[in-house]
């Protein structure tokens, strides 16, 4: 249930910026949207916060209402400081002026720094004192209250260093009007008139086009190119959903599989199987100032020693709309998902020998999460239990069959009538041996998460950047989305055939890592090819044609063999 609930709440918090941009865009503009927003989401912390006292509700039934009130109030409020605080921020460069251009690029970088500097505080200061508390304020049960009271000061500072910077920031106004609506309508009226054959499109004219003034249509024709200009991100759009599917396996399949390896670093200290997550922050934190300060000075320098070689300028660096010269969002976001991709391939190699690690016997270690120890699975202890009666005495994974109550000769319930789950057994692999796989994830947001973020505001109409950013987080929502239906197809059939079951020593996880990593590779190379139909020349270069190309065919090895497994669980499930 809990899992539900955050699922739920967490993909609302990436379908909220939709509503959030629209606002900036076509009412409040982007400071005051941020200032509304930014005091929605102090409330939802102060409510939460008062939520989690131990001595607001002793009969524990207000308390949940007032919580969920509190967190949903945060999504709320989340809507509309994601999609305008990047995009505010960019706002303050200006285009025209080269320096500006470069230091809008790096900016980025930092900001998306920035963020997983907060979530290294949460991750570790905020979640140490929701757990155990601190010994002046309350000890462990007023915990989660100074935990969360902790972020909610936090933002109340930030909301005035904001304010207090108002008089040297660049403002922009709302455009006026909603734009979505016009966008709708846009839509529509060129669908319509596209299906009908009334002659007013010229020939080679975009199909959009039939709903301008200029073509006949009733719309004026600024509002209908920024309708062409947001259509033609979508495919870029499309192409980050699996992305952010292998992401969403950080907090799931990442989590499952450490759940079964080795924890301990010594006798008397072992690793939370969520601490590993703080290794893709820290990659982050880290690497973030090595590309901006390193690794994409030396591929523009490259750049410049071949075309120097070749006898052509190198006064003129090819730099696309909002991007670093040398390397333009599309090349950094194709070797984002090739790093991504690289990282679900570890995992599988990972879990290859996790499974070759697991040891058999009464003395092998228990899965850390699947709860209990090797008691709750042995029908003695159920007899045991059956004997006493003792509600203590009952083990979690075993239980009697429905009927049957013979008794040995020791007058113990007969062991056939128990069963039991079979016992989850842990690898003695050890859990760091997971480290590179969110390194890898982490390299891959900085290249692909922060250089979607520049593309997108760069490209998208100047009425539209903040819709359009809400768009390019909304992807971040259907990727964990979309592999629901992956693993319930992947899950078909008997439990002996799952992939991904609640014992993954008994599945095949590592084909599911094999085929996300096919995927997101394989897409990204095949949605380039409409990249290439539907976007201005200028937005595309041979070499990020290259780089998808090489990762589309490496994932696709990945792909097909991981397809040819799954279809034949699916033949051998259908022979029964």
């Amino acid at each position: 249930m809990c899992a539900v609930q955050y699922a739920l709440w967490s993909g609302m918090c990436y379908v909220t910026p939709l509503l959030g941009g629209y606002v900036a865009d076509a009412y409040l503009g982007r400071y005051k949207a941020i200032l509304l927003f930014s005091s929605t989401y102090l409330v939802g912390l102060g409510l939460t916060a008062f939520a989690t006292a131990p001595a607001l509700d002793s009969a524990n039934t207000a308390t949940p209402a007032l919580l969920f009130v509190g967190i949903y109030t945060i999504a709320i409020g989340t809507g509309g400081i994601k999609p305008n605080v990047s995009t505010f921020g960019a706002d303050q460069f200006k285009d025209s002026c080269p320096q500006d251009t470069e230091e809008k690029a790096s900016f980025f970088l930092y900001f998306y720094g920035s963020i997983n500097l907060g979530a290294l505080i949460s991750y570790s200061l905020v979640a140490y004192i929701c757990q155990y508390g601190v010994g002046g304020l309350g000890g462990e049960p007023w915990g989660f209250t100074v935990g969360f009271t902790i972020p909610c000061i936090a933002m109340a500072i930030a909301i005035v260093l904001f304010v207090a910077g108002s008089r040297r920031y660049t403002i922009c106004g709302p455009v006026g009007g909603s734009m979505m609506s016009k966008s709708a309508a846009i839509i529509k009226d060129a669908v319509l008139l596209s299906m009908g054959d009334n002659g007013s499109a010229v020939h080679g004219a975009h199909w959009l086009n039939r709903a301008s003034v200029l073509y006949g249509g009733k719309h004026m024709d600024s509002d209908v190119q920024a309708v062409r200009g947001l259509w033609r991100l979508m495919p870029l759009l499309a192409m980050q959903v699996p992305y952010w599917a292998v992401y969403a396996q950080m907090s799931t399949a990442f989590q499952n599989q450490g759940c079964q390896m080795d924890l301990s670093l010594n006798k008397s200290i072992s690793v939370p199987v969520s601490a590993l997550n703080i290794f893709d922050t820290l990659a982050i934190l880290v690497l973030i100032p090595v590309f901006d300060r390193v690794i994409f000075p030396l591929v523009l320098a490259m750049q410049s020693w071949r075309s120097a070689r070749r006898g052509r300028s190198t006064s003129q660096p090819i730099v696309m709309a909002g991007s670093t010269p040398g390397m333009s969002p599309l090349v950094k976001i194709g070797w984002g998902f090739a790093f991504a991709g690289a990282a679900v391939v570890v995992a599988g190699l990972v879990e290859v020998w996790r499974k070759a690690q697991v040891a058999a016997g009464d003395h092998a270690p228990v899965s850390h999460c699947l709860g209990g120890t090797a008691s709750d699975y042995q029908y003695t202890q159920f007899q045991m239990y059956y004997r006493s009666g003792n509600p203590a005495d009952k083990p979690a994974h075993c239980w009697q069959v429905p009927g049957c109550n013979q008794l040995d000769a020791s007058g113990f319930l007969a062991s056939m009538c128990i069963l039991c789950d079979v016992i989850p057994r842990a690898s003695s692999l050890s859990i760091l041996w997971q480290i590179p796989q969110f390194i890898l994830i982490g390299t891959s947001e900085i290249l692909a998460s922060v250089s979607a973020m520049e593309f997108f505001y760069s490209e998208a109409p100047a009425s539209m950047k903040s819709t359009s950013s809400a768009l390019n987080l909304l992807t971040t929502a259907l990727g964990s989305w979309v592999t629901i239906p992956l693993i319930a197809l992947v899950n078909m059939g008997s439990e002996e055939r799952q992939w991904v079951p609640e014992d993954l020593n008994h599945g095949h996880l590592e084909l599911f890592f094999f085929l996300l990593a096919g995927v997101s590779t394989a897409e990204s190379g095949q949605v380039l090819r409409v990249l290439s139909l539907v976007l201005p020349s200028r937005l595309m270069c041979s070499t990020a044609v290259t780089t998808l190309s090489l990762s589309a065919m490496q994932g696709w090895m990945f792909f097909c063999a991981s397809l040819m497994a799954l279809e034949r669980e699916i033949a051998e499930t259908c022979r029964f």
